[in-house]
Parts: C-alpha cells; structure tokens; sequence
C-alpha cells in the first residue's frame, strides 16, 4: 500500500503515528512510504487499544454528521443516525447506550452482565430502563439501578422470551 498523500501537505505527524503504533521506521524516509497490507491488521489493532486506554470509543458502521459547539467548544457529536454523544456527561463518568433487542426467535434470551470494575476504584452505577410495548400508545417503562463495585461481579439484568414479549427481572 503506497500513498500519495505527500502531495497533500506535511504527513508526517501521521507517519509518526503509525510507527508509534507498529510501522517500520523505514516509512519516515522513504519516497514513497509503504506500511506493508500484511502489517497493517495489528497497526490497526494498536490504534484501537491506545484509544480505548485513553478513554475513547469505536464506533462500529456509525458515520459522524455534526459536531455540536456551544460556546466555541465541542460538546456533542451527532452520529447519522441521530444519536448523540455528549461529551461533557463523558468527562464526568457518564456513558449511555441504547440496545434495541428485535427478532429474538424461539426460547428464553439471558441479559447478564459481568463488571470488569472501574480506573477510579468506586463504585458505578447502572441505570437499566427497559420498554414495554416500545412507541405504542400503552408504552410502560421499568427502572432498575444497580450499584457495581466488586470486579467480576456478575449479574443477570432481565429475561427475555417471544412467547412473552415482556421482560421480566
């Protein structure tokens, strides 16, 4: 794999990155630099790792569409399919995420979660809220929050069965 990206300014913070992460240090001189197809899985794999360790997210199949600044600062970011990530409730140890269980089939679905613990040594806390009868007129809601704080600690969240289309705890 070889690029012409010289052409389109100074790369070279971005050649750095890369052999940081696993290049060959030949790519910072060479004419046309070139990774290697058969090397760039684990590069990639790195780049991944640094960004989990420093805090960040992968999100897969998502396209960004907007960056929210309020006050010259970012403090969203809109992905395509309009869901947000806000920042700010990050910085604070905050994460939200939205799962969607659909087309489940036959017999019974376990939702159980196993705490890995936390960089800050205090407990988290889990906020679960679970939809009955999603967007139709008789939608209910249940809240459950669960205190986490011992590593590897496991938990069965909720049931789920399609001859029963409601979860139960």
């Amino acid at each position: 794999m070889y690029t012409r990206s010289l052409k389109r300014g100074d790369v070279r913070r971005i050649f750095e990155n890369l052999v940081y992460h696993g290049a060959t240090d030949q790519i910072l001189i060479d004419a046309h630099p070139h990774i290697g197809t058969n090397k760039l899985p684990k590069i990639i794999q790195n780049i991944r790792e640094t960004i989990l360790n420093f805090g960040g997210e992968i999100h897969f199949n998502s396209k960004v569409s907007d960056f929210i600044i309020k006050n010259n600062k970012l403090v969203a970011i809109r992905l395509e399919n309009n869901n947000e990530l806000i920042l700010q409730e990050k910085k604070m140890g905050y994460s939200s995420k939205l799962f969607f269980l659909e087309d489940i089939g036959n017999g019974e679905w376990l939702v159980n979660l196993t705490y890995k613990g936390n960089k800050k040594q205090v407990p988290t806390y889990l906020k679960l809220t679970t939809f009955y009868n999603w967007s139709k007129p008789n939608e209910k809601r249940k809240i459950n929050v669960y205190k986490l704080e011992l590593q590897d600690q496991k938990i069965r969240l909720l049931t789920v069965n399609k001859e029963l289309p409601v979860f139960q705890n």
